[in-house]
């Protein structure tokens, strides 16, 4: 019996992000590099950045590069176009490599504040371009529900790829503290949630609720200068501490160190940051939006309408014993790490891929 030769993986072209404006797209494209080459099995990924971020004329040569580089790979036996689009030009290119006769797939990364949605024109445009895709997948279930994906586009969820140290899981903390560990990271401002941490810590004191609170983060200096004068106003400086940002790894393990992770954010489709606190067995306390709010309600943690009063969430909050509170977080974290890992996340796409291939 002659043995069967191993099939070929498919070759897929990951399109999307700029190396001039790294941030959260951008890890996104790394870890699924590294994942796919970790437990990949049935394709190759290739990555492409489009360098469409914040695009103005000096980048416009640019575009022109990435059509010439995803025609060469079409020539070479690429035939699944991945576009993570984060931007009306990202979208563009999606068309581009279907005229090119690629299989489409696109990632939407972004939400309902983006432009793409905001914008009237924009919005159509958008809508029109990923009407088109072979396939959309989704970073998270509810969000064709949020952006402008059309009920006649075929959608599936990819899901993300989580920080690798955060998957690991938090190490056992022998001698936790009594009292609540809190922790806000983020940019500073009003809509990241930044002063509403500071007015939830007051609330948390004025009942009695024994915690320590870490902001981490940074903002321009007008912001962070108003943020030290609202923790002094509210005599709150012996249990806040405020924290440059750090790196991947040090934001780790300050997730691992807390307790809980307030995220009042207002502007946050997907908060990457809630799903890396729920990972390391952080309770999250989060508003309601689309992204944050299908965390909670798949995995556990608090999530309120975003006209919430303060003062109640803070009751709500201290009325949980703290062992409580952490046997809870080491369950939502269990659910966590065991939906993202790795291998679940890249055979999700490998089905994609499959799915859109063969047609």
């Amino acid at each position: 019996m002659s043995e069967a030769v191993p099939r070929e993986p498919t070759r897929v072209l990951m399109i999307g992000g700029s190396a001039h404006h790294p941030g959260g797209l951008e890890s996104y494209c790394a870890r699924a590099m590294e994942a796919v080459a970790r437990s990949g099995r049935t394709i190759a990924l290739t990555w492409l950045e489009s360098g469409t971020a914040y695009l103005s004329p000096r980048h416009l040569p640019g575009i022109a590069r990435v059509i010439a580089a995803m025609r060469r790979k079409r020539r070479d036996g690429f035939a699944v176009a991945w576009v993570q689009a984060s931007n009306l030009t990202e979208l563009a290119l999606a068309e581009v490599a279907q005229r090119l006769g690629y299989q489409v797939i696109v990632t939407p990364h972004f939400g309902a504040a983006s432009r793409m949605e905001t914008h009237g024109l924009a919005r159509a445009v958008a809508a029109r371009l990923l009407a088109r895709a072979d396939r959309v997948a989704l970073l998270f279930a509810s969000q064709a529900e949020e952006i402008c994906v059309p009920r006649t586009a075929e959608h599936a969820v990819v899901g993300t790829f989580l920080p690798d140290a955060s998957l690991a899981g938090p190490p056992i903390d022998r001698a936790p503290p009594d009292h609540v560990r809190l922790l806000h990271a983020g940019r500073f401002s009003e809509g990241k949630g930044t002063f509403r941490m500071v007015a939830f810590c007051a609330a948390l004191r004025a009942r009695g609720v024994p915690f320590s609170a870490r902001i981490i983060g940074r903002g321009d200096a007008a912001t962070s200068a108003r943020l030290h004068a609202a923790v002094a106003a509210a005599d709150l400086g012996a249990v806040i501490a405020i924290e440059d940002w750090r790196d991947e790894a040090g934001l780790i393990a300050a997730l691992r160190e807390a307790d809980v992770l307030v995220h009042l954010s207002t502007l946050d489709s997907f908060p990457l940051i809630v799903l890396e606190a729920m990972a390391c067995d952080t309770y999250p306390i989060v508003f309601d939006m689309a992204g944050a709010g299908d965390m909670v309600a798949r995995f556990g943690g608090l999530s309120l309408p975003r006209d919430a009063e303060i003062e109640p969430v803070a009751a709500r909050l201290g009325a949980i014993p703290t062992a409580v509170l952490r046997a809870r977080a080491r369950v939502i974290g269990a659910g966590v790490r065991a939906a993202y890992d790795w291998p679940v996340i890249v055979g999700g796409l490998e089905r994609i891929v499959v799915d859109v291939a063969s047609r």
